[in-house]
This record gives structure tokens, sequence and C-alpha cells, in this order.
């Protein structure tokens, strides 16, 4: 990987997927769209899955959490952050950018994380140098997909 002066670069070191026990949801498609009816215990499940999914998944790695500076949390409704932030501790300023996107675009499914990176890579802040980030989302099962990556700036 190279790194041009004024350009962000990533590299992925990891991907995975931990499926969250015990959680529902029905899919389907009609002449609207696609419908997606989730568990309405859903929530509690996030709160208790998410947080030793990624522990796991960053001792892999030999990290933890401290050592994580780029969360990219699923937006996918008020309830799917707020819980994804508790069951990892996280001050709501750290899922910030999860919050934007849902703000903006409203709920676009697992494809949102796409834009929730795509800002974390144009936000340039007062950090150089490399920043270890976790994006993940959700998928039909309901499944936890997600990497662990490098952002270079």
């Amino acid at each position: 990987m190279s790194c041009r002066p004024g350009r962000s670069s990533s590299a992925t070191r990891s991907a995975g997927c931990s499926p969250i026990p015990r959680t529902a949801s029905c899919w389907g498609v009609n002449d609207d769209g696609i419908t997606c009816e989730l568990a309405r215990d859903l929530p509690d499940y996030i709160y208790r899955g998410v947080g030793p999914a990624i522990d796991a998944a960053l001792a892999e790695s030999g990290l933890v959490r401290g050592d994580v500076q780029l969360w990219a949390i699923h937006p996918g409704g008020p309830a799917i952050l707020e819980q994804s932030a508790r069951s990892l501790g996280l001050a709501r300023e750290r899922s910030s950018t999860g919050w934007e996107v849902l703000a903006e675009y409203g709920n676009m499914l697992s494809v949102a994380l796409v834009f929730v990176l795509e800002r974390l890579i144009a936000d340039r802040g007062d950090h150089e140098g490399p920043s270890t980030g976790v994006a993940f989302s959700f998928a039909p099962g309901v499944t936890l997909e997600g990497m662990l990556f490098d952002l270079v700036r």
C-alpha cells in the first residue's frame, strides 16, 4: 500500500462474521422494495452479543477495545446504534459518524456502513499516522459482520 500526500489509505487486518444467538429477522420483497421485520427484543440481543463478538475478534489480533480509535457502526436505527455502543462501553461521540449517516439517509440496511466508512476516511481530524478501526454491520440471521482495519492519514 502506498500513501500519497493529502490522501488517506486503509488496509484491512481481518474480517469475519459471528451469529448473535437467539435472534430472528424476516426478509421479503414486495412492490415497494425490501421488507424486514426484526424481533422485538433485537436491541437486547445486540447489547448482549456485540461486545463479546468484537472482543473475540480483537483478541485474535492481540488487541482490546482501548486500542481502537475509529468505530464504524451500522446505522440501522437508533436502537441498533445505541445498544451497539452500550455493549462496547462507547460514549455517544465515538459512534457519531453512524448517527450522522442515519440522520441524513435513514436506514439503508447494511450498505449504510460504506457511507460511515467513507466519512471516517474523509475526516482528516487532528490525528496523524495510522488509526486502528473496527467496522461492523448486521446481516440476516442476525449475524454481526465486520472488519478490523488501519487507516493511514
